[in-house]
């Protein structure tokens, strides 16, 4: 009765499934193989043993009561018997240890602590993982060698098992390398119990995709860093980054190249009945104004006697009211170039001629400031001056303050 009907169905495998079905309705965490359940094993057999132990006794004593005292020799060895072929039963199907470092349920390690057919959920502790999820005993031997692994940091890990070896490859993701191993990681196992593997770390980028939107990728193995950082903008320049890129723009008042630097403020014209002292003034010393005109339109000239002198329609014509251009980096943002240039400072369109763009000019002998247009006879600087119509100029071009 102790022994059950055959192999697979003796007492033992009973209670063991029994065990393991009671063990399941109350969590989900594996059972098999832990401290519990062997320990709960090893005391099942125990106390089966010590009551059938018991038993034999107390049929030595009835044999020695009732003077058939000649029994109990074949009692003994019959009972002694019994107990090999159960032990012989209970070990034949087992699979042995089941053992691997970090292992959480590791304590299978009589042969009856297992038996043929069954299937143990792997369970390892911390953040390791196991290999494989479920292990079978089967033929007297444990389907795979079990393992403990790290999980490989933006990568991933593959383990099989291989004629009995246990064999794990870690390799990066794409985008993601190592600059300490640049090749995959392997690892093989052949005896029990197996040690914990722990891949080396994919944490050096390779390409962009992988970075945050505002990041991007530096050296065939780098790091990640703010796009902004690792190519900065100009000087006076704000930088914004996406899509692993950045752009670049000048802060105001600032103008220029803001991937090189904006190094430029714009020239200001303002209404005022002084000479500030951050005038554009020509190399005369005469501060650059402009005035209404009669035509409605502006004209430039320059500032005496708390006036703006220009030029209209070949007379001179003095304002009261009248705007000075004024440089916002103190005299360091303008120069005088002589004759005309495509940069240089225009402040309106004429009103008498269509499409006609008025500058600011010079004469080159008294550093008298006028406008400066294209005629018919080419750029001429028109001064209120004698009607002058110079052909020898200077022209206002700005430049960068710093």
């Amino acid at each position: 009765m102790m022994i059950g009907t055959g192999d697979k169905n003796n007492i033992l495998d009973i209670f063991r499934k029994s065990l393991v079905q009671d063990s399941q309705r109350q969590s989900d965490e594996p059972v098999e193989c832990t401290k519990y359940y062997s320990d709960l094993i090893d005391y099942f057999l125990r106390y089966m043993f010590a009551l059938e132990k018991e038993a034999v006794l107390a049929w030595s004593k009835y044999l020695l009561i009732t003077g058939k005292s000649e029994n109990i020799d074949f009692a003994e060895k019959i009972f002694k018997d019994y107990v090999s072929q159960q032990w012989r039963l209970f070990n034949k199907n087992g699979c042995g240890p089941l053992k691997a470092v970090d292992l959480q349920n590791n304590h299978c390690e009589k042969l009856y602590h297992s038996t043929d057919q069954q299937q143990v959920k792997i369970k390892c502790g911390g953040l390791f993982k196991p290999f494989p999820d479920i292990v079978g005993c089967s033929g007297g031997q444990w389907s795979a060698l079990p393992v403990c692994y790290a999980e490989q940091e933006n990568g991933q890990v593959e383990c099989k098992s291989e004629g009995g070896v246990t064999v794990c490859r870690a390799s990066c993701s794409p985008g993601w390398g190592s600059a300490t191993h640049p090749l995959p990681s392997e690892y093989k196992c052949s005896q029990p119990p197996c040690p914990s593997f722990i891949p080396h770390k994919c944490n050096n980028c390779t390409q962009n995709s992988v970075c945050k939107d505002h990041e991007v990728c530096t050296g065939a193995f780098g790091t990640c860093h703010d796009t902004c950082l690792v190519k900065p903008c100009g000087v006076n320049a704000k930088c914004s980054s996406s899509n692993h890129d950045r752009s670049c723009t000048c802060v105001s008042p600032w103008k220029g190249d803001p991937n090189k630097g904006c190094r430029s403020q714009d020239l200001q014209w303002i209404q005022t009945g002084d000479v500030p002292s951050n005038a554009v003034q020509s190399k005369s010393q005469l501060a650059v104004c402009k005035a209404t005109g009669p035509d409605n339109g502006w004209h430039s000239g320059f500032v005496k006697d708390q006036r703006c002198n220009y030029e209209y329609d070949w007379s001179k014509y003095q304002a009261n009211n009248y705007e000075v251009l004024v440089d916002p980096c103190g005299g360091s943002g303008w120069k005088w170039m002589e004759g005309a240039h495509e940069n240089m400072v225009s402040y309106d369109k004429s009103v008498r001629f269509q499409g006609v763009k008025y500058y600011v000019c010079s004469g080159k002998s008294d550093g008298l400031v006028g406008k400066l247009f294209n005629t018919r006879h080419g750029y001429l600087c028109h001064i209120a001056k004698d009607n002058t119509r110079d052909e020898n100029f200077y022209t206002l071009v700005p430049q960068p303050c710093i």
